[in-house]
């Protein structure tokens, strides 16, 4: 079973620690285990607990009258408020409950429901991504392991290829993309995104996918014309990472833009004007 610090509830819940222990003390709201030497450490079953907590307390209920709950009446509340209103954050720690125990069923459900809501795009944009990222605190703080990130989104993968093959559009506008990710990148959905975004725009979409090499590029625009070369840049990538790939890569060009995908915290670069930086899908030329 995973094991969670203080800090890690803080980061996935938005709660502040000294809020969350203010609760132990005076609610006995969750009840962490303690080490050898006294530190709190929390199991799947609390970090559930406190994300549902936090979804009743975004919908107006008061923390006294929450913690009076058992944990199956404040279980059906949560449901009764997914049933009634659908917001991105209830999704998002629904998607998160659902991954670190494996519950593919649910996964599937509610990828199935907000992309029939509110359509791929604002899907991928207002939920999954939000998810991604805090399911990305997780794996940084070493409290899930490969198998819990590998399963969650390749189960996202599969929602992605699966829209992507029922677009039912030809490449008419001229434009021609060549989709990658760089050797060691391996964020898929991301990029896949964006071949959904650019395939609807009825622009022609080459998709070589993950860690892809310079020497595989080149192969390539040998053989065909390529006016835009696309890449994304995860969360985790430091600043380093972009200088580094823009000199690899911008050897390999002509005539051709690179546009490179980055998280909207990333700190400002200074790149040459091939290169262009994504930070919303607004930014790139229709």
């Amino acid at each position: 079973m995973s094991s969670y610090c203080i800090k890690d509830l803080e980061r996935l819940s938005g709660i502040k620690a000294h809020t969350i222990r203010m609760w132990e003390k005076r609610y006995n709201l969750v009840k962490p285990h303690r080490t050898d030497t006294n530190i709190r450490r929390y199991d799947n079953n609390q970090l559930k607990k406190l994300l549902n907590v936090c979804l009743l307390l975004k919908e107006g209920y008061k923390i006294s009258k929450i913690a009076e709950l058992k944990t199956t009446e404040l279980e059906e509340k949560v449901q009764y408020l997914f049933d009634q209103k659908n917001n991105s954050n209830s999704f998002v720690n629904r998607m998160i409950k659902a991954a670190v125990d494996f519950q593919e069923n649910e996964i599937s459900v509610i990828l199935d429901d907000i992309i029939a809501e509110f359509g791929l795009i604002d899907s991928m944009q207002n939920i999954v991504f939000p998810f991604a990222e805090k399911f990305g605190i997780l794996w940084q703080t070493n409290t899930i392991n490969a198998a819990n990130e590998q399963f969650v989104f390749n189960l996202i993968r599969q929602k992605l290829y699966a829209a992507i093959q029922d677009l039912e559009v030809e490449a008419r506008s001229g434009k021609c993309f060549l989709l990658f990710l760089p050797q060691g990148e391996m964020s898929e959905i991301y990029l896949l995104y964006y071949y959904y975004y650019l395939k609807s725009k009825q622009h022609q979409v080459i998709y070589l996918g993950q860690d892809t090499s310079a020497e595989t590029i080149a192969e390539v625009l040998k053989k065909k014309s390529v006016c835009n070369l696309f890449t994304c840049i995860s969360p985790k990538k430091s600043c380093l990472d972009v200088n580094e790939f823009s000199k690899e890569y911008l050897s390999l060009v002509d005539k051709q833009a690179i546009y490179i995908s980055i998280p909207k915290n990333y700190p400002q670069v200074d790149l040459p004007s091939a290169i262009s930086l994504i930070k919303s899908i607004k930014d790139i030329p229709a």
